[in-house]
């Protein structure tokens, strides 16, 4: 057993203090030797009872706990195993794991057991511990301690919840910027995608078919586009045609002359569908599409009334079609209504003429047309061709009149219709007063009726003609029509006949007609046309002039009724395969629905420069309504654009009750200019300038447009104007520019700012030029910016960017040529063929001292700042050089500049000094002050170079009468350079705090060199 005498002695030498570690690990050896100690003597007293105990006890005496022979770092070391691997790592299995991982690292004379060590044994539980220990008494210790750690905890938190929501915003901005710039990518690269969910066709309504063929009978079959793709040379060809005729618009536009625009756009679809016919000839396909977009053409000629030596001016019809409350409020909106109508009608009866002449082209020997090929001898013809079969009879629906007992039997009803059909009402009426005793025997009114509807312009009957005629109608055709089939038919009574009665009266303007008349989408939409009557505008409240002068109103059925209808039917109606998107395109624009037309066609990728120079056309004779200001876009959706781009371009208002579509054409003409401004800029020039058209060009001007939308129209012109300016950077010949003599250059937009609607050169500059020069300046392209505030006479700010850009660039590496002089610039050069910076401000300076209007505009603190920075960038360039005798001009450029103390006596004088250290940055623009540190080094560096210099020329000078005087020559200069550089470093002493620490140290060991 161990006395406690063991213990006490140890404790009394610690004389009360608490033990350390090794005073622990010393006691534990001692422990540790004094039980082996002990244990072998024990062993050698009593060994033979224990192999005795040993033999007899089965075991329990000889398995003898082991010893325990580890130290306690020993043990710290094994605990800390046991805590950090658990017990399979003792054992040796984690061991056997990481076999591979040790021998790896150890290859590479990593001794990763030490590294375990090191890193298990690290505690930093300390470093929230105070530096100081606390006594428990030390309460406010513990609370300042307590506090400093909240505090601390709170700025990590924060920083780390900073991080993270700038992590978040910066992830948010990137995915709002990537989707918008993805948008415009696919913008530029013309991105479409195929409508889809187009409205239905009715189920009361059978798909229409379009007329049977030009050239050929085609009867009975769907028209499918089979044309070949434009080539990149035919495409390009036609822009280029398109752009010539803008060129030709807008010089037309600046003598104040009409330009027949709607038959110009003709003439060129009529060069390219000659082409494309060639084309396909050539390749055997068709040329269908080139074939439609003339028929589209014509249909806006008609519309128009732009027909001979009849001209429409610009912006026309803007006043009673801009407005919807004038267009269908007003009797100039329904003036403007009848207009299309009938324009509508003449196209369509025009186009119906062509068919017939074509059907007796393709069938000479049936038509039997012979040498009187008049209007009623042609329709004859055609109905010959149509309705007559082999054996000689007409067809059975048809009703038969003979004109005398000898002559044959004609279906005198059909011809009457198609001579209407072809609008030739005169030769209508004439040939059915041939037949007039036939008539009279079944129709007894009706060539009465006729007459009378004839001679009115087929306007209608009067009340007591009306009333007649609504008797005998009733009376012979509305039970056979009510109880006929869905088709509108009316059994045993010939179509034709049925539908003149209806077009004369006006009969059930709702209900559909015979179906053996509309087989086409043409028939019937002429058919609509001519049942359309717009009511006329009463000036008496509750009272229309209708009914004033004695006209029925029970079948009033408008224009809008019409477009309304046909909105209903959608695409897949009239194009179920959508292969003929000209088709519907030419459907919505002669039912008035000019602006979904536009956005219709824009929204095929192949049509889209059509669409845009249909909009242009409207827009020029004011046919083209534009959204309100500031109104939010209301895309109109699936039902009629699909998908395809130009859908945000349309917007749909229903404030009024109606659905008024407007379309967005400035969007229309920036997005159509992206595919060339980089490459014609001028073309693209010529397209912005067109974005002004609804603007009046003086007050006093009533296009039915509202000062805001005129306003909005301005200023997005002017703003495409100014990004077209920046992004081709083509400032010379977009804007102008300012030779050096001050003289200016005008550019193409000073040419033409008739067309912008500018009052004068002043609203140009303010709008167009020096946005762009902010624009620039924003960007960072500030060699642009002074380009163009000097364009716009800023010139009190050409000198701010100047002196702030040679601050800017005093040290950049990229700054190191050589600025011409004065003398050298040529007077009639233009400041934007100068090349560099230096120089750019040279010449500017030179401008403006010229020119003392100028002159006076400009502060004259910044323009000695502009000198100042020049005649260092001369200096800096001079030390560039690498030239040791420009070292000496170099220190003589920074002598005159008087920037630092290096000359005069108050170099030595310490209050003078430290006077003008105070004042420095008071003295000296913001672009000076930014670069004191580089200007000290570089002052020092020049005068440590010559002073270097004159030493080297001192000691290699070779002794004699004649070197004694440039001896002392020499001497003398070397104590004045070493007075300059003690002057310097005195006064960047004083400036210490200002500069670089790094710039400090190297100008204390530049000037211990000089000394």
């Amino acid at each position: 057993m161990l006395s406690s005498s063991q213990y006490g002695g140890s404790a009394s030498r610690s004389g009360g203090s608490a033990p350390t570690l090794s005073d622990l690990v010393s006691q534990s050896r001692k422990l540790t030797s004094a039980i082996e100690r002990e244990r072998h003597s024990a062993l050698g007293a009593s060994g033979s009872n224990n192999a005795a105990s040993s033999g007899a006890g089965g075991g329990i005496g000889g398995a003898e706990l082991p010893s325990i022979n580890l130290a306690l770092d020993q043990l710290e070391s094994q605990s800390r195993s046991l805590a950090a691997g658990g017990g399979a790592s003792v054992g040796g299995r984690a061991q056997q794991g990481d076999a591979k991982a040790h021998y790896f690292l150890a290859s590479a004379g990593i001794d990763a057991f030490s590294l375990s060590q090191n890193v298990n044994q690290t505690n930093i539980a300390s470093a929230f511990e105070p530096l100081e220990p606390l006594q428990d008494t030390d309460v406010q210790g513990y609370l300042q301690h307590e506090q400093q750690q909240i505090i601390l905890s709170a700025i990590d938190e924060g920083r780390r919840e900073t991080l993270d929501d700038f992590n978040r915003s910066l992830a948010r901005t990137m995915h709002s910027r990537w989707s918008k710039q993805k948008k415009r990518i696919f913008e530029d690269l013309g991105q479409h995608q195929s409508s889809g969910g187009m409205a239905a066709a009715s189920s009361a309504d059978s798909a229409f078919r379009p007329i049977a063929g030009r050239g050929a009978a085609r009867t009975g079959s769907e028209g499918t586009s089979t044309d070949p793709p434009l080539s990149s040379l035919s495409m390009h060809t036609k822009l280029m045609s398109f752009d010539n005729l803008i060129r030709s618009l807008n010089q037309a536009r600046l003598r104040d002359s009409t330009f027949p625009l709607a038959s110009e756009f003709l003439r060129l679809a009529q060069q390219q569908q000659q082409h494309q016919a060639s084309q396909a000839s050539a390749s055997g396909s068709s040329a269908e599409s080139s074939s439609q977009l003339v028929e589209c053409w014509t249909a806006l000629q008609k519309i128009l009334g732009e027909e001979g030596s009849h001209t429409v001016r610009e912006r026309q019809f803007s006043a009673a079609y801009s407005d919807p409350a004038t267009y269908y409020g007003t009797a100039e909106g329904r003036d403007m209504r009848q207009r299309i109508t009938r324009g509508a009608r003449r196209f369509l009866e025009g186009q119906f003429e062509v068919h017939v002449d074509n059907v007796i082209a393709s069938n000479p020997s049936k038509a039997q047309l012979g040498g009187q090929p008049g209007i009623v001898a042609r329709v004859a013809a055609f109905l010959r061709v149509s309705h007559l079969g082999r054996e000689g009879r007409w067809a059975s629906e048809l009703e038969v009149l003979r004109k005398s007992a000898n002559a044959a039997p004609q279906p005198v009803w059909a011809s009457v219709f198609h001579l209407l059909r072809t609008g030739h009402l005169q030769q209508a009426l004439a040939h059915a007063e041939e037949y007039e005793e036939g008539m009279r025997r079944s129709d007894a009114g009706f060539l009465g009726w006729f007459r009378e509807w004839v001679e009115s312009g087929g306007t209608g009957l009067s009340r007591s003609s009306r009333d007649r005629f609504y008797a005998e109608f009733n009376a012979r055709f509305r039970n056979l029509a009510m109880g006929g089939s869905s088709g509108g038919d009316a059994a045993g009574v010939d179509p034709y006949k049925l539908a003149l009665y209806r077009l004369i009266g006006r009969v059930d303007a709702t209900r559909k007609f015979p179906s053996s008349l509309t087989k086409s989408t043409e028939n019937w939409l002429w058919l609509q046309l001519m049942m359309i009557r717009e009511p006329n505008v009463s000036p008496v409240a509750g009272l229309g002039e209708d009914e004033e002068d004695g006209v029925d109103q029970r079948d009033d059925y408008t224009l809008d009724y019409l477009a309304r209808k046909l909105r209903s039917y959608g695409e897949k109606h009239f194009d179920p395969k959508g292969r003929r998107p000209l088709h519907y395109f030419l459907v919505l624009l002669l039912s008035g629905e000019f602006e979904r037309a536009v956005a219709f066609l824009y929204a095929r990728v192949q049509h889209q420069s059509d669409a845009v120079h249909f909009a242009i056309a409207l827009a020029y004779y004011g046919l083209l309504r534009l959204p309100p200001a500031g109104q939010q876009q209301q895309q109109l959706g699936r039902s009629l654009m699909g998908a395809g781009a130009g859908g945000d371009a349309l917007q749909i208002d229903n404030s009024s009750g109606r659905e008024v579509a407007a379309l967005d054409f400035p969007r229309l003409i920036t997005r159509y200019i992206r595919l060339f401004s980089s490459s014609d800029a001028r073309s693209a020039l010529e397209y912005l300038y067109l974005i002004c058209l609804p603007v009046s060009s003086s007050p006093s001007d009533q296009s039915g447009v509202s000062r805001a939308i005129q306003e909005e129209q301005r200023t997005r012109c002017y703003s495409a104007i100014k990004d077209l300016v920046t992004s081709t950077r083509l400032y010379a010949d977009l804007v102008g520019d300012v030779r050096v003599d001050g003289a200016r250059v005008p550019g193409a937009i000073e040419e033409a700012l008739p067309l912008l609607r500018m009052e004068g050169d002043q609203q140009y500059l303010r709008n167009i030029v020096q946005a762009a020069a902010q624009q620039s300046e924003g960007q960072g392209r500030t060699r642009d910016a002074i380009l163009l505030f000097n364009l716009a006479e800023e010139y009190d700010r050409v000198v701010g960017v100047l002196n702030r850009e040679l601050g800017i660039s005093l040290f950049s590496d990229s700054q190191d040529a050589q600025p011409q002089q004065a003398s050298a610039l040529n007077p009639n050069a233009t400041l934007s063929t100068t090349s560099d910076l230096p120089t750019l401000a040279q010449a500017v300076l030179q401008s403006y001292e010229s020119q003392p209007h100028i002159l006076r505009r400009v502060d004259a603190t910044a323009r000695q700042t502009c000198k100042l920075l020049l005649e260092l960038h001369r200096a800096v360039n001079l030390v560039r050089s690498g030239n040791e005798d420009k070292l000496e001009q170099a220190l003589s450029v920074l002598e005159a500049t008087d920037l630092f103390p290096l000359s005069g006596a108050a170099r030595g004088d310490v209050v003078a000094l430290s006077r003008r250290a105070e004042g420095f940055f008071r003295r000296v623009d913001e672009s000076v002050g930014r670069n004191l540190s580089e200007l000290l080094l570089l002052t020092m560096d020049v005068l440590y170079r010559v002073h270097a210099r004159l030493k080297r020329a001192r000691e290699n000078g070779a002794a004699g009468a004649g070197q004694a005087e440039g001896a002392e020559a020499r001497e003398a200069r070397m104590g004045e350079v070493r007075n300059q550089a003690r002057a310097l470093m005195m006064f960047a002493g004083m400036l210490r705090f200002r500069i670089e620490q790094g710039v400090f140290a190297q100008l204390t060991r530049l000037d211990a060199f000089i000394r």
